[in-house]
Formats: structure tokens, C-alpha cells, sequence
């Protein structure tokens, strides 16, 4: 089976800018799904020759999907009939809503859109959310695949929970999570992201011994950081004085890469690049 960089080396179709140094990583993160019948969305794909590689590179893949603000994008036509082009602003209400009429979740996001802080951060709250990861370590228990996700999972630098904790936890969700952290302790990072205070986790989690479990391995050693101010809903964005006060408290740019590529299969995500904090290990925690 070709590398990505093999691949992206003898294309011969539609352009595809990608910065060389991007190639033999995304070769590591990917390789492990390459066989896989992965659903892929890139955002963000200007000349097309992206999507046709992607097509190359993930042989199996059901869907590939690609989504860009730009107006001439919707004239592309591909010969690969998995190939399908979303004219939109992914991190729209409009555009999420046309994403997902192809496919209701995703195992591989790549964000190569406008390469700014603050849309990569709302990325991650439109597409990676618990609730939806929850929802798919359900499904993996149902068709026999869940030991292979919990392996891959732990091979993950980083996943980022979002709308953490939103609804109470029933106890085969909580030992899941359990599974998933016990994995990753010590040598993957964690982020959490929610409205929920930690002092009320431990009551959403119906089983009080999994919960001193869990949160054991979440809350003793993390990082914390608590945002103010209005909803980013009410302001149509999110706010960017996030990224701020994480570069302020770790000496480091959040998101220091200008393009950024996140793998999931399903609801993980691992940055192309690493993100300088969470070299350190302990989770951290947006509340």
C-alpha cells in the first residue's frame, strides 16, 4: 500500500497545495486507517487535488467529502463517485447542516481552511462533540469493533471532549470512559471543554467508585483555565481571547501551525503538529 507522500508526489490530476512538511505526518497519523471504510471531510480545498488524493490514500473510504467558502469550488466535478463538494461556510449553521447531509459523523476532519486560531477552535465545537462520541462507543459495543477503537484511541496524542458532561452519564458510558482514560494515562494528553463545573461531575456519574476513578485520572494533575464573558453564540464567533489566555499561561502559541489536520475514528482528535502544552501530559480543563 503507498505512503501519502508517494501518492501525493506521483499526482497527476487537480492541484493540491500542501506544505511538504505536512506529508510524513499526516503519513503517521493516517496509516493506522489507511484500510479502513473511513468517512473523510477536508475543509478547505481550493484546487480539489486534495479530495483525489484522500480518494487514493483511503481505498475503502465511504465518503470523502469536501467543504470551502469559495463560490467556484461548486464547478469541480471528480470521477470518484465517493467524492462530493459542500460550496459553504463549514463552520456555519448552513454549512454544518449541508456537511452532514452526506454523512452524519466523520472519522477523519482536516481543518485546511482559513488557517486561523479561532475558526480551528470552533472546528472542534461543531464537529467533535461527547455526546457524539458517546453515541459511537455504543454503536462499536453493538457491531464487535470496540476493542479495536479503544485501541486506536490510545494511540492518539490528544482527544478534546467537548460539551463534556452536558447530560448525565449512564454507567456503561461511564465505563467506557473509564477504558479510554485508563489507556492514555501518563502518555496522551486530554482536554476537556465544557460548561459544567467540575464540582458537579462527580453526581453525573451514577456509579460513585467510577466516578473517583475518573476523575482521578482527569482533575488532579490538569491544567485549568476558566473563560468569562458572553456566549460566543451571541457574538457569531468564538472568542479569540481563549487562544490568548492559553498562550499567556503556557508561555506557547495554542495553535501554532497555520494549517491543522485531525484524525478521528470516531470523535478522537490528534493535531498534525503538536501543540507545545500538552507535551507536558496532564489534561487540561476548559470550564
Amino acid at each position: 500500500m503507498k505512503t501519502f507522500k508517494q501518492i501525493f508526489t506521483e499526482h497527476k490530476g487537480k492541484l493540491s497545495d500542501k506544505w511538504s512538511l505536512y506529508v510524513d505526518e499526516w503519513d503517521r497519523l493516517f496509516a493506522p486507517f489507511q484500510d479502513q471504510a473511513v468517512r473523510l471531510i477536508e475543509i478547505g480545498i481550493q484546487n480539489g487535488g486534495s479530495l483525489e488524493i484522500w480518494g487514493k490514500y483511503f481505498q475503502k473510504a465511504e465518503k470523502i467529502i469536501g467543504c470551502d467558502i469559495t463560490e467556484k469550488c461548486k464547478d469541480l466535478t471528480f470521477d470518484d463517485p465517493r467524492i462530493e463538494v459542500v460550496v459553504g461556510d463549514a463552520n456555519s449553521d448552513e454549512g454544518l447542516h449541508q456537511v452532514l447531509q452526506h454523512s452524519t459523523s466523520y472519522d477523519v476532519i482536516i481543518d485546511d481552511g482559513s488557517h486561523k486560531s479561532s475558526d480551528i477552535i470552533r472546528s472542534f465545537g461543531r464537529y467533535f462533540r461527547a455526546p457524539r462520541f458517546l453515541q459511537e462507543l455504543r454503536l462499536a459495543h453493538a457491531d464487535g469493533s470496540y476493542p479495536k477503537l479503544l485501541a486506536s484511541l490510545s494511540r492518539f496524542d490528544l482527544i478534546i471532549f467537548d460539551d463534556w458532561m452536558r447530560d448525565p452519564l449512564s454507567l456503561s458510558q461511564s465505563q467506557d470512559l473509564l477504558d479510554i482514560l485508563d489507556d492514555r494515562y501518563g502518555h496522551a494528553s486530554t482536554m476537556i471543554i465544557t460548561k459544567i463545573p467540575v464540582e458537579a461531575w462527580h453526581e453525573r456519574i451514577p456509579d460513585p467508585t467510577l466516578a473517583d476513578a475518573i476523575l482521578d485520572r482527569l482533575v488532579n494533575n490538569a491544567y485549568r483555565l476558566s473563560l468569562f464573558g458572553d456566549s460566543p453564540k451571541k457574538i457569531a464567533r468564538i472568542p479569540v481571547h481563549a487562544a490568548h489566555l492559553m498562550y499567556n499561561t503556557f508561555d506557547q502559541p495554542f495553535l501554532s501551525p497555520p494549517c491543522a489536520a485531525y484524525s478521528g475514528f470516531p470523535g478522537a482528535i490528534s493535531p498534525a503538529f503538536a501543540m507545545p502544552w500538552y507535551l507536558c501530559k496532564p489534561p487540561l480543563l476548559i470550564v
